[in-house]
């Protein structure tokens, strides 16, 4: 099998690579995948979302490194939006409990979950 890339003749039939350039067997092979123009789409606004979120959390730590609440709260609402979640937590560790440091969305949060607290209650972790 002859790299496209490079021409190199690759000895191994089986390679997942080809040793001189680095080129994927299946490009070395010229299999091309064919992914339909609609996925793209979905995955370049999915990327931009995403982009966008980070940019804007950037942006509350830039303008408030030490106000932790003010960042978790914005890591929150935009894990939320991206996701499509209709509630978010933020949840952090304290000793043996965990504690909802933030909360977006309409439904009740518990402020702190404990082993002790699942026990009593006869439930399981979340």
């Amino acid at each position: 099998m002859t790299c496209p890339r490079c021409q190199q003749d690759n000895p191994v039939a089986d390679a997942q690579f080809c040793p001189r350039c680095g080129a994927p067997a299946e490009q070395a092979q010229g299999a091309t995948p064919t992914v339909p123009f609609s996925d793209l789409q979905h995955q370049l606004t999915e990327a931009r979302e995403q982009q966008t979120a980070t940019s804007e959390i950037l942006k509350v730590i830039r303008s408030s490194p030490s106000d932790l609440q003010l960042v978790f709260g914005m890591i929150v609402r935009t894990a939320g939006v991206v996701c499509g979640a209709l509630d978010a937590m933020l949840w952090t560790t304290d000793g043996d409990e965990l504690v909802v440091r933030a909360h977006h969305g309409p439904l009740p949060a518990a402020k702190k979950w404990s082993a002790a607290t699942a026990a009593a209650a006869g439930s399981r972790a979340p």
